[in-house]
Protein backbone atom coordinates (compact mmCIF):
# COMPACT_ATOMS: atom_id res chain seq x y z
CA UNK A 1 0.00 0.00 0.00
CA UNK A 2 3.14 2.19 0.81
CA UNK A 3 3.62 4.37 3.40
CA UNK A 4 0.82 7.66 2.29
CA UNK A 5 -2.34 5.06 1.85
CA UNK A 6 -0.98 3.69 5.41
CA UNK A 7 -1.28 7.27 6.90
CA UNK A 8 -4.50 7.58 4.77
CA UNK A 9 -6.08 4.71 6.54
CA UNK A 10 -5.43 4.98 9.45
CA UNK A 11 -6.11 8.68 9.90
CA UNK A 12 -9.89 7.41 8.33
CA UNK A 13 -10.11 4.78 10.93
CA UNK A 14 -9.54 7.68 13.51
CA UNK A 15 -11.85 9.73 12.36
CA UNK A 16 -14.07 6.82 12.74
CA UNK A 17 -13.57 6.37 16.06
CA UNK A 18 -13.75 10.06 17.14
CA UNK A 19 -16.80 9.97 15.08
CA UNK A 20 -18.72 6.88 16.11
CA UNK A 21 -21.93 7.61 18.51
CA UNK A 22 -23.92 5.31 20.37
CA UNK A 23 -27.23 4.88 20.07
CA UNK A 24 -26.64 6.93 16.61
CA UNK A 25 -29.88 5.63 13.85
CA UNK A 26 -28.64 3.72 11.49
CA UNK A 27 -29.16 3.38 7.73
CA UNK A 28 -32.35 1.22 7.22
CA UNK A 29 -33.92 0.05 3.85
CA UNK A 30 -35.96 1.94 1.94
CA UNK A 31 -39.49 1.80 3.09
CA UNK A 32 -38.69 -0.54 5.74
CA UNK A 33 -40.48 0.15 9.45
CA UNK A 34 -37.41 -1.29 11.64
CA UNK A 35 -35.36 1.10 12.72
CA UNK A 36 -32.00 0.30 14.24
CA UNK A 37 -29.19 1.98 16.27
CA UNK A 38 -25.65 1.59 17.11
CA UNK A 39 -24.51 -0.30 20.19
CA UNK A 40 -21.82 0.25 22.43
CA UNK A 41 -18.59 2.18 21.30
CA UNK A 42 -15.81 -0.08 20.87
CA UNK A 43 -12.95 2.50 21.66
CA UNK A 44 -12.54 1.68 25.37
CA UNK A 45 -11.96 -2.08 24.69
CA UNK A 46 -9.65 -0.77 21.59
CA UNK A 47 -7.53 1.78 23.98
CA UNK A 48 -6.57 -1.26 26.58
CA UNK A 49 -5.46 -3.16 23.46
CA UNK A 50 -3.31 0.12 22.71
CA UNK A 51 -2.12 -0.16 26.55
CA UNK A 52 -1.19 -3.88 25.89
CA UNK A 53 0.69 -3.25 23.42
CA UNK A 54 2.79 -0.99 24.66
CA UNK A 55 3.27 -2.48 27.72
CA UNK A 56 4.41 -5.87 25.97
CA UNK A 57 6.73 -3.41 23.95
CA UNK A 58 8.17 -2.02 27.09
CA UNK A 59 8.36 -5.52 28.78
CA UNK A 60 9.88 -6.87 25.56
CA UNK A 61 12.02 -4.38 23.82
CA UNK A 62 12.62 -1.95 27.03
CA UNK A 63 10.63 1.02 24.97
CA UNK A 64 7.24 2.26 24.08
CA UNK A 65 5.73 0.40 21.02
CA UNK A 66 5.42 3.97 19.29
CA UNK A 67 8.61 3.61 18.93
CA UNK A 68 10.05 0.18 18.26
CA UNK A 69 10.76 -1.13 14.45
CA UNK A 70 8.26 -2.10 12.41
CA UNK A 71 9.03 -5.66 12.40
CA UNK A 72 8.85 -5.80 16.20
CA UNK A 73 5.34 -3.78 16.00
CA UNK A 74 4.15 -6.94 13.48
CA UNK A 75 5.85 -9.11 15.85
CA UNK A 76 3.52 -7.62 18.99
CA UNK A 77 0.46 -7.44 17.15
CA UNK A 78 0.26 -10.81 15.64
CA UNK A 79 1.47 -12.22 19.15
CA UNK A 80 -1.94 -10.33 20.47
CA UNK A 81 -4.20 -11.50 17.57
CA UNK A 82 -3.04 -15.41 17.72
CA UNK A 83 -5.75 -16.69 20.04
CA UNK A 84 -8.54 -14.52 17.57
CA UNK A 85 -8.42 -16.28 14.72
CA UNK A 86 -11.31 -16.35 12.45
CA UNK A 87 -12.24 -16.90 8.95
CA UNK A 88 -13.18 -13.96 7.56
CA UNK A 89 -13.28 -10.29 8.97
CA UNK A 90 -15.79 -9.07 11.37
CA UNK A 91 -18.13 -6.14 11.41
CA UNK A 92 -15.85 -2.91 12.51
CA UNK A 93 -17.63 -2.44 15.74
CA UNK A 94 -17.80 -5.76 16.88
CA UNK A 95 -13.84 -6.49 16.09
CA UNK A 96 -12.13 -7.81 19.32
CA UNK A 97 -9.06 -5.92 18.50
CA UNK A 98 -7.99 -2.38 17.32
CA UNK A 99 -5.88 -4.36 14.94
CA UNK A 100 -9.21 -6.20 13.35
CA UNK A 101 -11.04 -3.07 13.80
CA UNK A 102 -8.77 -0.76 11.49
CA UNK A 103 -8.45 -3.78 9.08
CA UNK A 104 -12.11 -4.09 9.34
CA UNK A 105 -12.57 -0.50 8.27
CA UNK A 106 -10.09 -0.13 5.72
CA UNK A 107 -11.65 -3.82 3.73
CA UNK A 108 -15.26 -1.59 3.80
CA UNK A 109 -13.87 1.28 2.11
CA UNK A 110 -14.25 2.36 -1.44
CA UNK A 111 -10.31 2.78 -1.63
CA UNK A 112 -9.81 -0.40 -0.69
CA UNK A 113 -11.97 -1.69 -3.72
CA UNK A 114 -9.98 0.58 -5.88
CA UNK A 115 -7.02 -0.74 -4.99
CA UNK A 116 -8.30 -4.39 -5.24
CA UNK A 117 -8.99 -3.84 -8.79
CA UNK A 118 -6.53 -1.30 -9.94
CA UNK A 119 -9.16 1.06 -10.44
CA UNK A 120 -10.94 4.37 -9.91
CA UNK A 121 -14.71 2.32 -9.17
CA UNK A 122 -15.44 4.74 -6.23
CA UNK A 123 -17.44 1.64 -4.73
CA UNK A 124 -20.70 3.58 -2.55
CA UNK A 125 -19.37 7.44 -3.84
CA UNK A 126 -21.69 9.33 -5.88
CA UNK A 127 -21.04 9.82 -9.56
CA UNK A 128 -23.08 10.71 -12.52
CA UNK A 129 -25.22 8.44 -14.54
CA UNK A 130 -23.58 8.74 -17.54
CA UNK A 131 -20.04 7.88 -16.26
CA UNK A 132 -21.60 4.41 -15.59
CA UNK A 133 -20.82 2.77 -18.99
CA UNK A 134 -17.35 4.19 -18.59
CA UNK A 135 -14.35 2.08 -17.85
CA UNK A 136 -12.81 3.15 -14.50
CA UNK A 137 -9.42 5.05 -14.76
CA UNK A 138 -6.56 3.76 -13.28
CA UNK A 139 -5.54 3.99 -9.60
CA UNK A 140 -3.41 6.72 -8.85
CA UNK A 141 0.26 6.34 -7.53
CA UNK A 142 1.07 7.49 -4.49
Amino acid sequence: MGRARLEIASDAFWRWMNGYREGAELLHPYGSPRISYSGPSPVPNWTKDLAELDRAARAKHGAAFSTISVANRQALVRAALDDLKGERLVNIVSAPHIALGLLAHFYDSSEATDLCYRAQIGRNKCRPLAHNGRKPLPVATL
